[in-house]
């Protein structure tokens, strides 16, 4: 368990989904590399979020995982999703 006022880093491998509550003052970052060959300074972040009490968090590279309400947009999937979503898309079911 990380020291008080010592960020978590968590890393997303295969079949991976974590859930958990927030409490005031968490804030959720979302960082990737731009080019993973280029090393430290290619680090991005890509968003911010800050949480609140009563708030949950459901982050996951599982489909099967989402919720049920949770819809997807076309452009917002790819490698193995992608086929799983055309199935969606080529029955008339596209998110708006």
């Amino acid at each position: 368990m990380p020291a008080a006022n010592q960020p978590e880093i968590i890393c997303l491998v295969r079949d991976t989904t974590l859930r958990w509550p927030c409490r005031q003052g968490d804030f959720l970052l979302w960082f990737g590399y731009r080019d993973i060959f280029s090393g430290p300074e290619a680090i991005q972040c890509y968003d911010l979020w800050q949480m609140r009490d009563g708030y949950h968090v459901t982050i996951t590279n599982r489909l099967e995982d989402l919720p049920p309400w949770f819809r997807l947009h076309s452009t917002e999937v790819c490698d193995s999703f992608v086929y799983k979503m055309m199935a969606k898309v080529e029955k008339g079911d596209y998110p708006s």
